[in-house]
């Protein structure tokens, strides 16, 4: 989450499409006809005077609400075409002359083709992140200034995906619906991730950006330890592309973004020094655990800590007191203030913003600062605990697939037999049928034997008689 009052200027980042031409696209028209008949719109709508600027282009309306000021820089994100450039060309000198931010930028996003979902979900959206990681920084909140993503204009299908870069990153995404007035802000959610568990997959997205797309069952065995219940959570990365194989998601492609950026340099101010040197067994180690893990931009996306009343960013590892104050710049990470008691946190923080620090006298901190043994056998002991948990589960997971093989064996097993049973009765039977009647026969046979062997007279009177 954002700090309560950052004071810093705004980034305005804008989704731009083509709302400024006449007719929209500009299909068979030439580039020059196309760029004339903008201008011609533009000169035509300020001519009349009035609210023009709400009717000129979504972006320029939404612009206007949001109350735009020289202070603020503007960034037009358009399609890599050659309207899409003349419409952001046009639009830029608009904002400039007749809005008021000065300082205003154009970048094309390849791939932004709604007419081509493949190219979109495949080059698109990870061009999109790749600019949006470039112009807001590697943390929306160390920059010089404060961004805000504008998704009015431009193709409605980035929408989501603004917005979950929004959520992800802790910016705030604004929006003006056409038939509104008021500029509706989506401020980031407060959403949590599990940073040992995302972690397990830093191979498997390292792959799948190297290739692009790669089967399934090639990214999930490329995860360690992976039981088969935890799937469904990682395949949250993925999404089904060609072929049996995916590409990465959204998400996915948010968290190669930041599993790829490299660590931040941690400085420590004067008030995290004394309370180092003060601190001793689990605090201390807590402390330094914190001062080592913020290093880590995906840890600081999870563990950032809201707090109100000052703008400084606050990070936790859970459950315990120890917590750290720190401004954001860059690659750099400088920690103002530390705390080991919770009720000092509370009471003290907000007495401090960032311009209250001279970062000037702050002191690189790295791991080779800790306490030692202590420090690393615990630091090492909680990652191989984490280990043994998850091959635990894998192994709890393993037995439960045999124990349901075993059982469905079983089944099968006296099923067969019942039908064994069943088939050896029905055979009894037959075999008992036909005992019956050979004894039938044989009687039969033996009376006609016995009365062939009587004297010709005998049978011939007998036969006269009956």
């Amino acid at each position: 989450m954002p700090p309560a009052h950052d004071s810093r200027p705004r980034l305005l980042i804008c989704s731009t499409g083509t709302s400024i031409a006449p007719e929209g696209p500009m299909r068979d028209r030439t580039a020059e006809v196309y760029r004339q008949q903008t201008l011609a719109r533009v000169a035509s709508l300020q001519g009349q005077g009035g609210n023009w600027l709400a009717k000129v282009s979504a972006e320029t309306n939404s612009l206007v609400q949001m109350q735009a000021e020289a202070s603020d820089e503007v960034i037009l994100l358009h399609s890599d075409t050659v309207d899409g450039l003349i419409c952001a060309q046009v639009l830029a000198d608009v904002v400039r002359r007749e809005v008021g931010p000065q300082g205003v930028r154009l970048r094309a996003v390849t791939g932004l083709d709604a007419k081509d979902p493949v190219a979109f979900r495949r080059e698109g959206v990870p061009n999109l992140f790749r600019i949006l990681r470039e112009v807001c920084g590697v943390d929306a909140l160390a920059g010089p200034r404060r961004p805000v993503l504008n998704a009015t204009g431009g193709f409605k299908s980035t929408v989501p995906y603004l917005t979950l870069y929004g959520m992800m990153q802790g910016i705030d995404v604004t929006y003006i619906h056409e038939l509104a007035r008021e500029v509706i802000v989506l401020p980031p959610a407060p959403v949590g991730f599990d940073y040992e568990r995302l972690a397990r997959a830093r191979e498997a997205l390292a792959a799948l950006k190297a290739r692009e797309h790669m089967p399934r069952h090639a990214f999930l065995d490329l995860i360690p330890a992976l039981p088969w219940e935890e799937r469904p959570y990682f395949e949250s990365l993925i999404e089904d592309f060609v072929d049996g194989e995916v590409i990465a998601s959204a998400f996915g492609y948010w968290l190669q973004e930041v599993l790829a950026t490299e660590q931040a340099q941690v400085l420590i101010g004067p008030q995290v020094k004394a309370l180092l040197t003060a601190s001793e067994g689990t605090v201390r180690r807590r402390l330094e655990e914190l001062l080592l893990r913020v290093a880590d931009p995906l840890w600081r996306q999870a563990k950032r800590h809201a707090f109100q009343g000052t703008d400084l960013v606050v990070y936790k590892m859970g459950n315990t007191a120890e917590r750290i104050a720190c401004i954001l710049r860059g690659s750099r990470v400088f920690v103002c203030l530390a705390y080991a008691d919770h009720a000092v946190y509370e009471r003290e923080l907000p007495q401090h913003q960032q311009a209250g620090f001279d970062v000037t006298n702050f002191v690189p901190w790295t791991k080779e600062s800790a306490t030692t043994a202590v420090f690393e056998f615990a630091y090492e002991a909680e990652d191989e605990a984490e280990s043994l948990k998850a091959q635990r589960a894998s192994l709890e997971a393993e037995l439960m697939r045999s124990i349901e093989r075993e059982a469905s064996l079983n089944d099968a097993h006296e099923a067969l037999l019942v039908t064994h049973q069943s088939e050896v009765g029905q055979l009894n039977q037959q075999v008992a049928a036909l005992k019956q009647v050979a004894e039938h026969m044989a009687r039969s046979h033996a009376a006609l034997a016995s009365y062939a062997e009587r004297p010709f007279w005998q049978r011939l009177r007998r036969f006269k008689g009956a």
